[in-house]
């Protein structure tokens, strides 16, 4: 409970004005991440990703993200698959990411959704599968991951995963452009619609 309240209390004060990284916040995640409040360790990881109040630094961020995904923070699970990816405070490994990404994404997290079926459309970390790829781009999609629902346009446009569906292609181009995509944006402005 009190790892709880503070980290509340660090939230509150940040969204009534107080900088992120202010010290008095600072001091309240480490209370709160002390107590073990998983939001709150995630929260401090990023800190250190950042600079954020701290001096930068890889090693211990990825330490807490660890500790945050072992406690079922999704975001955190994504955080350090980036940090897999990458290279920052780990050591470079497609798989240890792919693997983090599989887990936020299903907790849910729409993110890691989204990088699953990257890695799995160019076979990062794991083997190469379109259908999967197609499979994980449109349950993002769906939830209205811009980018998401372009790639289930052009797996739609193309057949490329899945059945090839003009309809659904331009059903889905439609939604990435209203929600600011500008490729497609231009593919529905344009007169390439009937995408025959």
């Amino acid at each position: 409970m009190f790892g709880s309240s503070a980290y509340k209390k660090a939230l509150r004060l940040i969204q009534s004005g107080r900088s992120r990284g202010d010290p008095e916040c600072l001091e309240l995640l480490q209370t709160a991440a002390k107590a073990n409040y998983a939001p709150a360790i995630h929260a401090l990881a990023t800190w250190y990703l950042h600079g954020t109040g701290v001096s930068r630094n890889f090693t211990r961020a990825t330490q807490l993200l660890q500790k945050a995904a072992n406690c079922g923070v999704a975001a955190a699970q994504y955080d350090l698959a980036i940090c897999f990816e990458i290279g920052k405070g780990v050591p470079r490994s497609a798989i240890k990411a792919y693997s983090c990404y599989l887990q936020a994404a299903n907790a849910g997290d729409i993110n890691a959704q989204r990088e699953v079926a990257r890695c799995l459309f160019y076979g990062i970390g794991v083997k190469a599968s379109r259908p999967s790829a197609f499979e994980w781009y449109r349950r993002a999609a769906q939830r209205g991951d811009m980018e998401s629902q372009y790639a289930t346009a052009l797996a739609y446009e193309f057949g490329d995963g899945c059945r090839r569906n003009v309809h659904a292609a331009v059903s889905w181009y439609r939604k990435a452009a209203k929600n600011g995509c500008e490729a497609a944006q231009k593919i529905v402005q344009s007169s390439d619609l009937n995408l025959s």
